[in-house]
């Protein structure tokens, strides 16, 4: 299921991972268009702008407003700044991952500062919404996928609100803490914490469906 991509004339190596000097756009319109097909499809792009001193920096998913033969989409997340009197520049580039369908799509992307910030990916089912929401910062130099916050819901017994028997699990992929709940008619029943081993998730190779994250 994986991967095909283009930049224009540029190489695909030049692009996953930290970006070189060479990969910079004169605006952000410039540089979706290029990546997407578009400069302001909102079904396209999922992104959280953050006011900096120098340059202002832009996060978030963003994905091919044109489907593939098999109705899948290619899709990045990206880190990118755009100085006052300059091109915008990335910063890092995922390398791209299927994002397609219909059951699947982002909530939200939300900035807590210039190095950190989240993409919460919900899931349609026949018990209620599920959703990830990934927690990314910038850690010890390298852009990194930080944790992971999780809600599973439940079908319940007859009679019982769409959603109020779930389950919620946040992993901290920095400190190995995981907390796990689970809750029955909007009552917590259980509550588990326990301490992990993730490798370090590098955010130039996010793939929000890599099971390496753990169950959810």
């Amino acid at each position: 299921m994986r991967r095909c991509w283009r930049w224009g004339a540029l190489a695909l190596g030049t692009l996953a991972g930290v970006a070189g000097a060479q990969d910079e756009a004169p605006s952000l319109a410039a540089f979706l268009l290029r990546q997407t097909g578009s400069a302001n499809s909102a079904q396209c792009h999922h992104i959280a702008h953050i006011a900096r001193p120098q340059a202002h920096r832009h996060v978030g998913l963003i994905a091919s407003c044109t489907d593939n033969a098999d109705g899948s989409r290619q899709a990045w997340v990206f880190v990118a700044d755009e100085a006052a009197t300059g091109p915008i520049k990335l910063q890092v580039l995922s390398a791209p991952f299927d994002f397609g369908g219909s059951r699947h799509y982002v909530e939200l992307v939300q900035a807590q500062g210039a190095q950190r910030f989240s993409i919460q990916i919900n899931y349609r089912g026949g018990c209620g919404t599920s959703f990830d929401r990934f927690r990314i910062a910038f850690h010890q130099g390298d852009w990194v996928v930080a944790g992971l916050d999780s809600q599973s819901t439940n079908c319940g017994a007859p009679g019982e609100g769409t959603g109020s028997s779930r389950q919620e699990r946040s992993a901290d992929f920095l400190t190995g803490r995981v907390e796990e709940r689970d809750y029955q008619h909007n009552k917590l029943v259980a509550r588990r914490t326990h301490v992990d081993e993730f490798r370090r998730f590098a955010l130039s190779d996010f793939d929000p469906f890599d099971p390496a994250y753990g169950p959810r």
